[in-house]
Protein backbone atom coordinates (compact mmCIF):
# COMPACT_ATOMS: atom_id res chain seq x y z
CA UNK A 1 0.00 0.00 0.00
CA UNK A 2 0.99 3.55 -0.77
CA UNK A 3 0.46 6.88 0.83
CA UNK A 4 0.98 9.58 -1.12
CA UNK A 5 1.88 12.73 1.01
CA UNK A 6 1.57 16.37 -0.89
CA UNK A 7 2.25 19.69 0.19
CA UNK A 8 -0.83 22.29 -0.13
CA UNK A 9 1.40 23.91 -2.55
CA UNK A 10 1.02 24.45 -6.53
CA UNK A 11 4.35 22.73 -7.31
CA UNK A 12 4.03 20.07 -9.64
CA UNK A 13 6.70 18.06 -11.78
CA UNK A 14 5.33 20.02 -14.49
CA UNK A 15 6.38 23.46 -12.62
CA UNK A 16 9.67 21.73 -11.57
CA UNK A 17 10.12 21.27 -15.28
CA UNK A 18 9.53 24.47 -16.45
CA UNK A 19 11.11 26.31 -13.37
CA UNK A 20 14.61 24.11 -14.77
CA UNK A 21 14.43 25.39 -17.85
CA UNK A 22 13.87 28.57 -17.47
CA UNK A 23 16.19 29.00 -14.43
CA UNK A 24 19.15 26.78 -16.24
CA UNK A 25 18.39 28.19 -19.61
CA UNK A 26 18.16 25.21 -20.71
CA UNK A 27 17.26 24.41 -24.91
CA UNK A 28 16.91 20.66 -24.85
CA UNK A 29 15.61 18.48 -22.25
CA UNK A 30 14.48 14.76 -22.01
CA UNK A 31 12.11 13.13 -19.23
CA UNK A 32 11.23 9.63 -18.16
CA UNK A 33 8.44 9.19 -16.51
CA UNK A 34 5.55 6.49 -15.18
CA UNK A 35 3.31 7.37 -12.96
CA UNK A 36 0.44 10.04 -12.99
CA UNK A 37 2.66 13.02 -11.01
CA UNK A 38 4.45 12.71 -14.52
CA UNK A 39 1.74 13.58 -16.53
CA UNK A 40 2.41 17.19 -15.86
CA UNK A 41 5.54 16.60 -16.57
CA UNK A 42 4.84 15.66 -20.51
CA UNK A 43 2.31 18.48 -20.14
CA UNK A 44 5.12 21.27 -19.74
CA UNK A 45 7.16 19.80 -21.75
CA UNK A 46 4.47 20.29 -24.61
CA UNK A 47 4.04 23.63 -23.89
CA UNK A 48 7.30 24.51 -23.50
CA UNK A 49 8.30 22.74 -27.32
CA UNK A 50 5.25 25.42 -28.06
CA UNK A 51 6.37 28.35 -26.11
CA UNK A 52 9.51 28.73 -25.66
CA UNK A 53 11.24 27.13 -28.39
CA UNK A 54 12.79 24.41 -25.87
CA UNK A 55 13.63 21.15 -27.87
CA UNK A 56 11.78 18.26 -25.62
CA UNK A 57 11.18 15.09 -25.19
CA UNK A 58 9.22 12.75 -22.92
CA UNK A 59 9.60 9.14 -22.49
CA UNK A 60 7.06 7.01 -20.87
CA UNK A 61 8.31 3.71 -19.71
CA UNK A 62 5.42 1.30 -19.59
CA UNK A 63 4.72 -0.80 -16.95
CA UNK A 64 0.98 -2.98 -15.90
CA UNK A 65 -0.12 0.36 -13.48
CA UNK A 66 1.45 3.05 -15.90
CA UNK A 67 -1.30 5.18 -16.13
CA UNK A 68 -3.39 6.05 -19.81
CA UNK A 69 -2.32 9.65 -19.03
CA UNK A 70 1.27 8.58 -19.19
CA UNK A 71 0.79 6.28 -22.30
CA UNK A 72 -0.98 9.38 -24.26
CA UNK A 73 0.84 12.46 -23.23
CA UNK A 74 4.38 11.16 -23.47
CA UNK A 75 6.30 11.47 -26.98
CA UNK A 76 7.21 7.83 -27.14
CA UNK A 77 7.65 4.94 -24.81
CA UNK A 78 9.82 2.35 -23.83
CA UNK A 79 8.32 -0.98 -22.78
CA UNK A 80 9.99 -1.56 -19.38
CA UNK A 81 12.42 0.12 -16.38
CA UNK A 82 15.12 -2.13 -17.88
CA UNK A 83 14.40 -0.72 -21.47
CA UNK A 84 14.70 2.69 -20.39
CA UNK A 85 18.15 1.83 -18.44
CA UNK A 86 19.26 0.15 -21.97
CA UNK A 87 18.41 3.51 -23.39
CA UNK A 88 20.44 5.52 -21.21
CA UNK A 89 23.47 3.27 -21.35
CA UNK A 90 23.07 3.83 -24.94
CA UNK A 91 22.49 7.37 -25.20
CA UNK A 92 25.74 7.38 -22.40
CA UNK A 93 27.68 5.17 -25.05
CA UNK A 94 26.64 7.57 -27.91
CA UNK A 95 27.89 10.52 -25.75
CA UNK A 96 30.84 9.31 -24.94
CA UNK A 97 32.27 8.07 -28.51
CA UNK A 98 30.66 11.46 -30.00
CA UNK A 99 27.99 9.07 -32.09
CA UNK A 100 24.22 9.85 -33.02
CA UNK A 101 21.69 8.06 -31.36
CA UNK A 102 19.75 8.16 -35.00
CA UNK A 103 20.66 4.64 -35.82
CA UNK A 104 18.48 3.12 -32.54
CA UNK A 105 15.71 5.68 -33.10
CA UNK A 106 13.19 3.60 -34.53
CA UNK A 107 13.28 1.41 -31.53
CA UNK A 108 11.89 4.21 -29.30
CA UNK A 109 9.44 5.31 -31.52
CA UNK A 110 5.44 6.43 -30.95
CA UNK A 111 4.72 3.08 -32.02
CA UNK A 112 5.72 1.64 -28.81
CA UNK A 113 2.95 3.10 -27.26
CA UNK A 114 1.62 -0.92 -26.55
CA UNK A 115 -2.28 -0.79 -25.43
Amino acid sequence: MVINLLPPLTVTKGSAVTWLVRAHHLDRLVYLGDDVTDAHAFRALAVLRQNADVRTLGIGVLAPETPQSVRQLADTCVQSVEAAADLLCRALEALESGASMEAGATTVGRDSHGP
